[in-house]
């Protein structure tokens, strides 16, 4: 006498074999292409993932696929020389790691009033020769501005809580800055190698000046530490 499994035994083996065959299983986000972009969308919302046009001067769309870019991502216009100015949309809120990193003619950059957080590395060894901050933006990464030769004069706001290691490290140009209210910490190296800069105006926030802060800076002159000051590390001002 033969012996059959219930059909509701098969139907679950069939599922559960689909299941595992089937390509919508894959999690990771797909890279996406429309007109000079590649970019991916999570949650609705877009990241830029490599720009692919030669355009001297780009205007960023607000939309891609239907969909708001919220974020300028990791290398997306890294090693990028021809272009020479960059307008970022409102909507934006993140500029990744290395955005911008070595776009050696990027002198411009727009940046909306939506960005939050711009991560490390992000204009390191552009041209830029000025730069104002959105009063949006709460942190600056490690060397964001790191080796900008050229740049002169940037405007940080007091919504700005963090900037990160090496951040105007090497901004040969660079001859006067004032570090917001808002910031408690210099870091380590985060002005070294300035070799112009004549001028800082340190807050009563700040209450720590990292290893080789102003290591180099051999202009530097009239500069007042206030009280608030507790340690300044090694080589600070070397």
């Amino acid at each position: 006498m033969k012996s059959f499994a219930p059909k509701w035994v098969s139907v679950i083996l069939s599922m559960c074999l689909l299941f595992t065959l089937s390509p919508f299983t894959v999690l990771s986000a797909d890279i996406q292409t429309e007109g000079d972009y590649e970019y991916t969308i999570t949650d609705g919302e877009v990241t830029i993932t490599r720009y692919l046009g030669h355009a001297e001067d780009v205007t960023v769309p607000s939309t891609l696929g239907g969909y708001p870019v919220t974020a300028v991502g990791e290398d997306a216009f890294a090693n990028n020389s021809t272009i020479i100015s960059v307008t970022l949309p409102s909507g934006i809120t993140s500029i990744d790691k290395y955005a911008f990193w070595s776009c050696e003619n990027l002198s411009s950059v727009q940046l909306p009033d939506t960005l939050t957080n711009i991560e490390d590395g992000a204009f390191s060894g552009c041209a830029l020769t000025s730069m104002v901050i959105p009063d949006s933006v709460k942190t600056i990464g490690g060397g964001v501005f790191s080796s900008c030769a050229q740049l002169t004069k940037i405007t940080i706001p007091n919504s700005v809580t963090f900037m990160g290691e090496e951040v105007f490290a090497n901004c040969d140009s660079l001859m006067n800055i004032v570090i917001p209210d808002s910031i408690t910490t210099i870091a380590r190296a985060a002005f070294m190698g300035c070799d112009d800069l004549e001028q800082v105006t340190i807050p009563d926030s700040v209450i720590h000046i990292g290893d080789s802060a102003f290591w180099g800076c051999s202009k530097l002159k009239n500069l007042v530490i206030p009280d608030s000051v507790i340690t300044i590390d090694q080589w600070a001002f070397a």
